[in-house]
């Protein structure tokens, strides 16, 4: 017999990873909006290498909606995204 689901906390909403993730990408973008391409989109990097930790480092029920298939897979995807948006920032030449 399996044990009951604890009751939910009544601090941090049940979806905080996910929460963060989307404020610091919103953040970043926000930095690119306003013409500041390069910071902005290592900014988006780093928010998805945030994805990523808490992704690898939470468990599948905390990780909430940050949890899409296994978490290897996810690890692989978010890791494959990171780096080519940070290749992205780096290769794209600022603007003359």
């Amino acid at each position: 017999m399996t044990d009951p689901l604890p009751p939910p906390r009544t601090g941090w909403p049940r979806e905080w990873p996910i929460i963060v993730v989307l404020a610091a990408s919103l953040a970043s973008l926000l930095v690119v909006a306003t013409g500041h391409f390069r910071p902005g989109t290592v900014a988006f990097a780093a928010a998805l290498l945030l994805a990523l930790l808490l992704r690898v480092s939470l468990g599948d029920r905390r990780s909430g909606l940050l949890a899409v298939r296994s978490r290897l897979l996810d690890g692989l995807t978010l890791t494959v995204l990171a780096a080519l948006t940070l290749a992205l920032a780096l290769v794209i030449p600022p603007p003359t």
